[in-house]
Parts: C-alpha cells; sequence; structure tokens
C-alpha cells in the first residue's frame, strides 16, 4: 500500500476510533511523506525556474533597466523591450530627482555610483520651510556627501541614470506595437504584437519566455486592469531645470542647497545639480487637468505660474525667472489607493504599472530599484535551490506590500501636512515654530528613517 494510501485510510479509520488511532497514523504517515519528498536543491529545475530559464523585461526605464541588470548579473538571460517609439525614450528623462542611500548602495553593487557622482550633487540638508523662508523643520544633521556615509541622497538628471545603467544593459529592442501575453501552456509566455509591426515578438522560438516583468508606466499597462485603480491626488506637479549662470550672482550666492516650502496649498522645492537647479512646484486642483502623460507649457501658463510665487522668498522668484519655459513640464499627481498584487503567474509588474507612488516623497525611482533587486534576491533563491518559486515570490509579495504600505502612509501623512489652505495653512506654521527644535528635528529624523527603511527587503544577494 502507498503511503498517500495509508494516510487516506487512517482518515477513515479516524471517523470511527474518536480520532486516536488517526492521530498516530497520520504522525507516522506525515513523517514518511517528509522524508519521501526531493528537496529543492536536488531539483533539476526548482518549479521550472534554472540558469537555463528566458525571462523578458517590458519597459527600459529604470525599473526595467535596473532589473535588467540585476537579473543577469546573477546568470539569467533576459530580453529587454521598449513599447516606446525611439524618439519617445531618447526624449525623456530630463527631470532630476534624489537617489537616496537605499538605491546607491544597490546601484554601487553595478558600479556606477562613482560615474553617477560626477554627473550629480549630495544634497547638504533636509527640511521644509515657510512662505518667508523660516525653517518649519529639519533634520539633526547635515546629509552624507558620499555613498558611505548615510542617510544621502545624490541628486541627478533621470537621463544620466539611464544612461549608466543602459551602458550595462546595451540599448533595449524598439516594440511599440507590444498588444498582450499568452500563455501558450503552463508557465510559458508569449508576447503578441500588432499585425502590422515590423519587428514581431512571435516569430520564432525565441518568442518564448519562463517569466515576463512588466516594468512599465502607469498608463503603459499592458494587459492588466491596474492602470484603472490609480487614482487623481488632488495637485499638478510641474518640473524645471535652471542653468548656473541665469541668476545674478548675488542671488546664486545666496541660494541654499535644498529646501522645501510650504505655503496656501502649495509646494516648491529645489536642489542644485553641478550645472543648474533643479526645481519642482505643486498646485492644488479639484479637478484633474492634466489626464495625459507629461506634458511641455505654454508662455502664457508659464507666466501665470510665476506670479503665483512671486511673493515667496527668495530665490524662488528668481529661480522660475531665469528658468527657460521649453525645460518646463507638468502633469496631475497620481497614485494607486490600493496596493495591487505584483505577481500572476509568471508575469510580475514592478515599478508605476505595479505600484504607483504619490510623488510627494520623491521616492519612486529609487524604490522602483530596491523592488528590482528584492525580486532579484528571490529569483537567485530559487535557482540556487534554497526555496521553490511560490515561497520565494510570496515572500516578496509580502515584504513589497509592507514597504509600499509604509510609504503610502507617509505620504498621505506629508500631504495633509504640506497642503493645508487657508487659516490652517497659519495654524500649522505656528504650531510648528513653537515647538523646540531639538524634537522637530527627531520626529523628522524619525520620519525620515521610516521612508528610507529596507529592513523588509533581503538584498544581500
Amino acid at each position: 500500500m502507498s503511503v498517500r494510501s495509508q494516510w487516506r485510510l487512517a482518515r477513515g479509520i479516524g471517523r470511527f476510533t474518536g480520532g486516536k488511532y488517526a492521530k498516530r497514523q497520520r504522525k507516522y504517515v506525515d513523517t514518511k511523506l517528509k522524508n519521501k519528498r526531493t528537496p529543492v536543491s536536488e531539483a533539476a529545475e526548482p518549479n521550472g525556474l534554472s540558469r537555463q530559464s528566458r525571462c523578458l523585461v517590458v519597459g527600459a526605464g529604470i525599473t526595467g533597466l535596473a532589473c535588467t541588470a540585476f537579473l543577469r548579473r546573477i546568470g539569467l538571460a533576459v530580453d529587454l523591450y521598449e513599447v516606446q517609439s525611439k524618439a519617445q525614450y531618447i526624449s525623456k528623462g530630463r527631470n532630476g530627482f534624489g537617489l537616496w542611500s537605499n538605491a546607491l548602495s544597490l546601484l554601487d553593487k553595478l558600479d556606477i555610483v562613482e560615474n553617477l557622482e560626477k554627473k550629480g550633487r549630495y544634497m547638504a540638508k533636509a527640511g521644509y520651510r515657510d512662505i518667508m523662508g523660516r525653517w518649519l523643520a529639519h533634520s539633526s544633521h547635515s546629509l552624507g556627501q558620499s555613498i558611505r556615509e548615510k542617510p544621502s541622497s545624490l541628486f541627478i538628471l533621470e537621463s544620466d541614470l539611464l544612461e549608466q545603467l543602459r551602458s550595462i544593459t546595451g540599448e533595449p529592442t524598439f516594440e511599440k506595437e507590444v498588444s498582450h501575453i499568452e500563455e501558450i501552456e503552463s508557465e510559458k509566455y508569449m508576447i503578441h504584437c500588432a499585425k502590422n509591426s515590423k519587428n514581431s515578438l512571435t516569430s520564432g522560438n525565441n518568442s518564448v519566455y519562463d517569466l515576463v516583468i512588466m516594468a512599465l508606466g502607469s498608463r503603459e499597462a499592458i494587459g492588466t486592469d491596474e492602470k484603472d485603480m490609480v487614482n487623481y491626488r488632488g495637485y499638478s506637479v510641474y518640473r524645471g531645470l535652471t542653468k548656473k549662470g541665469a541668476l545674478s550672482l548675488q542671488a546664486e550666492t545666496n541660494t541654499p542647497d535644498s529646501f522645501q516650502t510650504w505655503a496656501k496649498g502649495r509646494r516648491f522645492a529645489t536642489v542644485p545639480l553641478r550645472d543648474s537647479w533643479v526645481w519642482y512646484c505643486t498646485i492644488p486642483s479639484r479637478v484633474k487637468l492634466y489626464p495625459g502623460e507629461t506634458s511641455k507649457i505654454s508662455e502664457d501658463h508659464f507666466e501665470e505660474l510665476k506670479q503665483s510665487f512671486s511673493a515667496w522668498h527668495d530665490p524662488i522668484p528668481q529661480l522660475l525667472a531665469a528658468t527657460n519655459v521649453k525645460s518646463v513640464t507638468v502633469e496631475s499627481a497620481m497614485a494607486h489607493s490600493d496596493i495591487p498584487r505584483a505577481v500572476s503567474g509568471r508575469i510580475i509588474y514592478l515599478g508605476d504599472v505595479g505600484c504607483t507612488l504619490d510623488p510627494i516623497l520623491a521616492q519612486g525611482g529609487g524604490v522602483a530599484i530596491e523592488q528590482a533587486a528584492a525580486l532579484t534576491s528571490s529569483l537567485s533563491n530559487v535557482i540556487n535551490g534554497k526555496e521553490d518559486f511560490e515561497s520565494a515570490i510570496g515572500d516578496f509579495e509580502r515584504d513589497r506590500e509592507k514597504r509600499l504600505k509604509v510609504l503610502q502612509q507617509l505620504s498621505d501623512f506629508s500631504q495633509d501636512i504640506g497642503c493645508l489652505e487657508g487659516p490652517w495653512d497659519a495654524v500649522r506654521n505656528s504650531l510648528m515654530c513653537s515647538i523646540p527644535s531639538n524634537i522637530k528635528c527627531r520626529v523628522f529624523d524619525h520620519f525620515m528613517a521610516a521612508s528610507l527603511s529596507k529592513s523588509l527587503w533581503n538584498l544581500n544577494e
């Protein structure tokens, strides 16, 4: 009689013996079953995933490039595709953003941080100011000025990061006619393109993949309804770049290293790069004004924007006045209200298509790099026989959800505090100014530490 037949017999007998014999028999049988199982490390292909497995990454932004680089680092064969046209792809990435310690430590494993440091500049201070320029809250210490000093935040242009990642991954294949994903057999996937596509992914055996990673923007989702869950956050985001030398010498000398100012439901922030200042500002609006992608603004629109910040502390008016309107973009702030699942079979959604974060914390790019590294660590465990696919991906999914929930809560808190309007704006400022500096600094440090926490991720690979 087989072991499993003995287990079924024990269960049947237990119904007539009060369960005593059944418990003893099941304990005996369970021990035999446990000893009979083949360890994962002895399997030829744990759950069908091995170093011979083929992986497709769709999307060649920060998420897709980082994921491709990390996966190839553990020996997987990865094809990288971009769904935008080459002209659209090359034109993006002129916005500046910060890479905090978490992401920098991971990128250092790819040996590109030294080159990024030559392009960007570390923030010296983090904090919030009022319309008069008074500090409402800031960190207790200056931020680190190298990857070894934590916490630190390196501000760079997105295009510089993309360039460094492409130096590792190579250029993507441009295939803007990707239409959908089909599971052609158990855990085997094929990518379909429009019939008139010149470079069809479905030609030949090379189109079949064991793992597909969708690393797209929230508005570029393919074969998923997740983009419909992205909600408007109640404000528009303007971003611009001011070249150094455009300001007067006095204004450049008086411009602090970095700051973010709150007033009248609006925000303005700037961080200096090596040859320019990156700035962004937010304007509240009950109606979503910009339903499409990031877009340029007109001269008249920019004049209205400059006028709305004309009474704010220096150097905000000077920065806006010295900015070329061609460098200014605007988009509606969007974010997922709930955290969608990242995994569907062997299709994994990373970056904005997996969960779009409110841009208020400026953590989207860094978190995308964290997720790419965490997924690679989980898949490395599968390939090396330490875990089966379901267990490893289940752990990745849970840790990802915990991390994103913390960031969502911090975003909501920052949004509620920073975007107060009317009399509540003055009440907030008065209360924050009345709190002793040592207490405010301690609270700010805890807030920053929570947003940067990587204790949930196993990133040792």
